[in-house]
């Protein structure tokens, strides 16, 4: 058993030597980051660009602003809309567009079902933010704006989907 060790002992310092000259080792080193880096690659979420309009902030403005945004993909069509209309209600990051939907409105439920997407929103959507004391102010955009243009931010990033909006499961119109 002796002898077996120490031809071990004696292949693993030939070894070290052999690697550890500056010759193999560096290439050593960038081949062990490279496997490290692909690794990270490959377990990181997916992302994919969508694009989110945003109406002009100037006044009397029908202009929409186009922005890109990089969303968790998902194959789940109902969870990519989701993800999708929680990254609209974020608002815009450009100072030339304005918010058209009001932060405090949340996504309720999505349902996807024989290429329809089903999606309520909260209340929160028409009446606008509620203060401190429990009321609402006047939402910033009218309604019925705000509705088209996230049916079109959807028909636009879900082109295969017909797109059936609900606020608190009643059709606002």
């Amino acid at each position: 058993m002796k002898p077996f060790f120490e031809t071990l002992a004696a292949s693993a310092d030939k070894f070290l030597h052999i690697v550890l000259r500056p010759k193999y080792l560096l290439p050593a080193i960038l081949c062990l980051f490279f496997l490290i880096s692909a690794i990270f690659l490959f377990i990181k979420p997916a992302r994919t660009a969508v694009s989110l309009w945003y109406p002009d902030s100037r006044i009397n403005s029908k202009a929409l602003n186009a922005e890109l945004r990089f969303i968790p993909y998902n194959k789940d069509p109902a969870m990519f809309a989701e993800s999708l209309l929680e990254e609209l209600i974020l608002g815009p990051a450009n100072s030339a567009s304005r918010a058209f939907v009001p932060s405090s409105t949340r996504v309720s439920r999505v349902i996807a079902s024989n290429k329809v997407l089903y999606i309520d929103i909260s209340p929160d959507f028409l009446f606008g933010n509620h203060n401190d004391m429990g009321v609402y102010s006047l939402p910033d955009y009218e309604p019925s704006r705000a509705i088209d243009l996230i049916k079109k931010n959807l028909s636009w990033n879900l082109k295969k989907f017909n797109i059936i909006l609900t606020v608190s499961g009643q059709e606002p119109w």
